[in-house]
């Protein structure tokens, strides 16, 4: 590669960086007070991204991550998840676009697994669809648990009934990308889900209720999730 390329695709490269800038800047005008556009979610070509609210506003309404044109903060979606927003606490996110901006990967990383995981595909840069993949891995884990060893899984949901709404069932559950920091993530996608009733692994933990168990998903071209076997332990 010659200087005057090399000097070329440096020049563009800081050009797309700083409109991406700017466009991040344009929107978080428009956008309501709280709101702000979270950079590691503006698409390749800069002219997307999703919105987040601050912390005082994240709590007057579910489901306000939505996916905006930047320049104009048209919603194209409201992202089929519940809220979150950068700085939450355990919480880290984690958002990936296809290189052709047709996947948008909404993933959301947590101390105890995931809170979010949703797919939104796009054409022409209009939303065709959303697949929930966290909330599909959740109920497909739940169901393989219970059908595996159902007197383990009451006793997990018992133990854990005041645990809060994200431990299901009494359940910590991890869905995750099998590369979540992939910078080209596509279809299909491979997933990965792990399940425990003790994920602080206390030994007071009552052994009657001691379930684990992992499988995986993929994610088809056509949107559909298949799934493994549920591989299960018991400690």
């Amino acid at each position: 590669m010659t200087k005057l390329v090399r000097t070329a695709a440096l020049f563009s490269t800081l050009t797309a960086a700083i409109l991406c800038v700017f466009a991040g800047s344009a929107a978080a005008r428009n956008l309501p007070d709280g709101f702000t556009v979270v950079p590691a979610s503006i698409s390749p070509d800069g002219k997307l991204g999703v919105i987040a609210p601050d912390l005082d506003h994240a709590k007057e309404h579910e489901h306000q991550n939505k996916l905006v044109e930047i320049a104009t903060s048209k919603v194209l979606a409201v992202i089929d998840a519940d809220t979150s927003f950068e700085h939450q606490n355990h919480t880290t996110l984690l958002p990936r676009w296809s290189k052709d901006g047709s996947l948008l990967v909404w993933y959301v990383d947590g101390k105890w697994g995931s809170y979010t995981l949703v797919l939104v595909r796009l054409e022409h840069g209009a939303v065709t669809s959303q697949i929930n993949a966290r909330e599909l891995a959740v109920a497909e884990a739940l169901r393989a648990a219970k059908q595996a060893n159902p007197m383990a899984y009451a006793a997990a949901k018992q133990e854990g009934k005041d645990d809060g709404s994200w431990f299901r069932d009494g359940f910590a559950i991890e869905v995750r990308p099998e590369d979540p920091e992939t910078t080209k993530p596509a279809l299909p996608m491979k997933l990965v889900i792990e399940m425990t009733s003790n994920p602080k692994e206390m030994d007071s933990y009552p052994k009657a209720a001691r379930f684990s168990g992992k499988l995986t998903g993929v994610v088809g071209a056509d949107g559909k999730i298949t799934f493994s076997k549920l591989a299960v332990t018991t400690k």
